[in-house]
């Protein structure tokens, strides 16, 4: 196959440098495959968007409708080596004009996951949506229900539009200048334009919702699908202030049980009666019979390749399940 991945990248001593967790898909995919990268921050022309060809080594102009399929998975990863800190949600503006390029295409060439399931990822809006039993939760619909929520402990509120626990807080440690502040900047209205990004941002707002208590005693499990099928599940372990806000947590390998792996098999499938989809990761949190989703994550999910808590095997198994997925997948098409 041919392959498009959108990811970042840095040149360095007369070579390219790939995000870490990408690397490994990226030496494998190769193999068999030829890949070519394609940096969100670079911009398409005509059919063509600069690519770094896997085989040669070198920069080049792709025709993307020569593309099998775009794998849009790695896209936001950091390269720890440079001290590059990539985020989807802090750099959405320039992923949305990558893929309102790319979209162009999809008729031709097959996205995994396509366009506008990523686009509807972008919000956790799918949490008051879809049938499942995500965490209890409720949209803040002013500054005042904000101000209300805050005088009541126990609560975490956060972006509907946000990753990595970027703008998650506990409202009654806020002063009221701190959630004025905080309000204007996720309630404020957004004026739609017409492109992808404006009709993401028209959605933005704050939801609430109790903080579990289960987070400090079991942990949070990631539990990736792709196709249907459980791959490479862990366990994030902390207390309250490293697990609300990320990048701290202890990852560990675990083996999930009938009960969660069919709740993440359900959500996988419960998405794509809206939209398909062919990876997600589903977080999960709670204990046996009282099991509750916190979040879908199916543009970039951080399936912990990096991390060695994983065989090489297992790697191996997950990356195959990747490109089996982008083999399948077909053009999106037009409407008649």
């Amino acid at each position: 196959m041919k392959i498009g991945v959108v990811g970042e990248y840095i040149q360095h001593d007369g070579r390219y440098h790939f995000a870490n967790e990408a690397q490994g898909f990226l030496e494998y995919a190769a193999r068999e495959h030829d890949v070519y990268v394609l940096h969100p921050a670079d911009q398409g022309k005509d059919t063509h968007f600069p690519a770094v060809n896997l085989s040669s080594g070198k920069k080049e102009l792709v025709d993307v409708p020569s593309l099998n399929g775009i794998y849009f998975g790695l896209v936001g990863k950091k390269l720890w080596q440079f001290d590059q800190n990539n985020c989807l949600s802090l750099q959405l503006e320039r992923f949305c004009n990558t893929l309102e390029f790319l979209r162009q295409f999809e008729n031709k060439v097959a996205f995994v996951n396509p366009s506008e399931g990523m686009i509807y990822n972008t919000s956790k809006q799918y949490i008051f949506d879809l049938e499942l039993p995500f965490i209890e939760s409720e949209k803040v619909e002013s500054l005042d229900h904000l101000m209300k929520i805050a005088k009541t402990p126990g609560f975490i509120a956060k972006p509907l539009i946000a990753e990595r626990a970027k703008g998650l807080v506990f409202p009654d440690r806020m002063s009221e200048d701190e959630l004025q502040e905080y309000g204007d900047c996720y309630l404020s209205p957004h004026t739609d334009r017409g492109s992808i990004y404006d009709r993401i941002q028209v959605g933005q707002g704050i939801m609430v919702q109790p903080y579990q208590e289960s987070f400090r005693q079991l942990g949070e499990r990631k539990i990736a699908v792709v196709g249907g099928e459980v791959t490479l599940p862990r366990t994030n372990e902390a207390d309250v202030e490293i697990v609300t806000y990320a990048n701290g947590a202890r990852i560990l390998k675990f083996d999930p049980t009938p009960e969660e792996a069919a709740i993440a098999v359900r959500a996988f499938n419960v998405f794509n009666e809206r939209f398909p989809v062919h990876y997600m990761r589903v977080d999960i949190v709670g204990g046996p019979g009282d099991l509750r989703i916190n979040e879908l994550e199916v543009i970039n999910p951080d399936f912990a390749t990096m991390d060695k808590i994983f065989t090489d095997a297992e790697h191996n198994d997950h990356y195959e399940r990747v490109l089996q997925a982008i083999a399948r997948a077909e053009p999106v098409k037009k409407a008649s």
